[in-house]
């Protein structure tokens, strides 16, 4: 397995060449970077600025109305929150709900790992995140998609 270095300028961890994104920060990882890390000459498979993730990241989520904790490969694109879970449970929430959905990331010292809340009609979504950096690039995915919208 091949490392490089996240493409993220303030997060220089090492990713594996097979890596979908960063696992400290979320940032996505295109193909091209992960092929040029492994020798390749060629840039293939190089998707366009505009359908590349905004967010990508193993998250666990507490949604509602259950309450139930369940980890997702959750990603955040110009169509909204999609996320998949080793059981195969979906959660999807369209662009259009997060118009009127409220942010809020946890205070730096509340809580041991950084969360954001993502509040919607049907209630709270609570996302748990692996680091400050990836916490931040949600908000950042959010908020984006909330003024899109």
């Amino acid at each position: 397995m091949a490392l490089f270095t996240c493409p993220e300028p303030e997060c220089g961890n090492r990713v594996s060449t097979k890596a979908i994104c960063c696992p400290k920060c979320g940032c996505p990882v295109d193909a091209s970077v992960s092929n040029l890390a492994q020798g390749s000459t060629a840039i293939t498979n190089t998707p366009r600025q505009a359908d590349r993730p905004l967010f990508q990241s193993v998250v666990t989520v507490q949604a509602p109305p259950s309450g139930q904790q369940i980890k997702y490969e959750l990603t955040v694109t110009r169509e909204g929150v999609m996320g998949v879970a080793a059981n195969k449970n979906e959660l999807r929430i369209p662009a259009e709900k997060l118009v009127f959905g409220e942010i809020v990331p946890s205070p730096r010292e509340s809580v041991a790992a950084p969360t954001v809340s993502l509040t919607l009609l049907e209630g709270t979504y609570t996302f748990w995140l692996i680091s400050k950096e990836a916490q931040a690039r949600l908000v950042e995915a959010l908020t984006k998609l909330k003024a899109d919208g």
